[in-house]
C-alpha cells in the first residue's frame, strides 16, 4: 500500500525560490512599502540608504527585480512595484 503526500507549499517569494540571497526580496519589500505609503515611486538612492548599501551595489538586484517583472522603473530611474505582474508574459515572441 502506497501513500501519497501532498508537497508542502513554499512560503518563499518568487525570487527566494530561485536564489539564496535575501537582498532582492528586502529591496522589493522596501520599494513596495514606500509605494503603498506615499503612492509614488521611490529613488534607488533612498532604498540603498535604507538597507545600508551603495546605489551601485544595488544595481544588480534592481536588474534582477526588473527581469523578474516584479518592479518597474521610471525614465528618471525611480522604481515602484509592478502591481500587474501576475500572469503577465512580457516576453517578445
Amino acid at each position: 500500500m502506497t501513500t501519497t503526500t501532498k508537497p508542502q507549499q513554499s512560503k518563499l517569494t518568487p525570487l527566494q525560490s530561485e536564489t539564496v540571497n535575501p537582498r532582492p526580496d528586502e529591496i522589493l519589500q522596501h520599494i513596495t512599502e514606500f509605494y503603498e505609503q506615499y503612492g509614488y515611486p521611490v529613488t534607488q538612492v533612498w532604498v540603498a540608504k535604507k538597507i545600508g548599501i551603495s546605489k551601485s551595489s544595488m544595481t544588480p538586484y534592481i536588474k534582477e527585480l526588473l527581469d523578474a517583472n516584479l518592479i518597474l522603473k521610471t525614465l528618471a530611474g525611480q522604481v515602484y512595484p509592478n502591481l500587474k505582474n501576475e500572469g503577465v508574459d512580457n516576453s517578445i515572441a
